[in-house]
């Protein structure tokens, strides 16, 4: 029973993580939409998703295989 309430404790932390962490883009995202020229927002677009598309393709390759084969 206490493995399984350890196990659901894991999950609701990561929901809560990746909920919190999803409102904080979008938050930053609609904040520089407000206060930045279009031409600025625009730069601004292009290098946050180059960096989220930088930060996804290492995650999947370093991160997600050592979480796979070492326990």
């Amino acid at each position: 029973m206490l493995k399984m309430f350890s196990k659901l404790a894991f999950f609701r932390y990561g929901l809560i993580e990746q909920s919190i962490m999803s409102l904080l883009n979008f938050l930053i995202i609609i904040f520089y939409s407000r206060f930045m020229t279009v031409e600025s927002f625009a730069d601004f677009v292009l290098i946050y998703s180059a960096i989220g598309l930088v930060f996804l393709v290492c995650s999947s390759l370093f991160s997600a295989p050592i979480l796979v084969f070492l326990p």
